[in-house]
């Protein structure tokens, strides 16, 4: 995913690039969030609709297919809770819950990794832009080189 994102947006142009980092951190989250989605509507798709109760206004009958399992999926991982059709079975009313703490353990550590990552990104742009000064002034008006202990400095910052 990193890959590809990085590809596409590179032949946009140097905008683009520069929110590849934010793309591919959203692309992520939403990768993982579709595939636990699919991963346990595939465990729900066989016990549709015996294993589950249908609310009075759904028909049982009419109900189990793939399109019904991943709505059951999607709704208990995005902890909205299940209102017209509720687990039966024991072993399904263990694994729903599971499945909730899931997608709100993914959407804590969603947040929190953005939350982490977002001031190492500001360093390093505001680093590469130091860096583009110091190169364009000395295109520009033929400035020195930055000294050794300018180098490191900028090298410590950004580590």
């Amino acid at each position: 995913l990193s890959a590809t994102t990085w590809a596409l947006l590179r032949r946009l142009g140097p905008h683009a690039r520069g929110m590849a980092g934010g793309v591919v951190v959203v692309g992520s989250l939403v990768m993982w969030a579709g595939m636990l989605v699919v991963g346990f509507a595939l465990v729900y798709l066989p016990r549709l609709p015996d294993g589950f109760s249908y609310g009075s206004t759904l028909e049982p009958s009419m109900r189990g297919g793939l399109v019904d399992a991943l709505y059951t999926s999607a709704v208990v991982l995005a902890t909205l809770g299940l209102g017209d059709i509720v687990p039966v079975e024991p072993w399904l009313r263990l694994l729903v819950p599971v499945e909730a703490l899931v997608g709100f353990a993914l959407l804590t550590a969603g947040v929190s990794w953005i939350q982490q990552i977002q001031p190492a990104l500001a360093r390093r742009r505001s680093l590469a832009r130091h860096l583009t000064v110091l190169r364009g002034a000395q295109a520009d008006v033929g400035a020195s080189l930055p000294t050794a202990a300018e180098l490191a400095g900028i090298a410590t910052r950004l580590a």
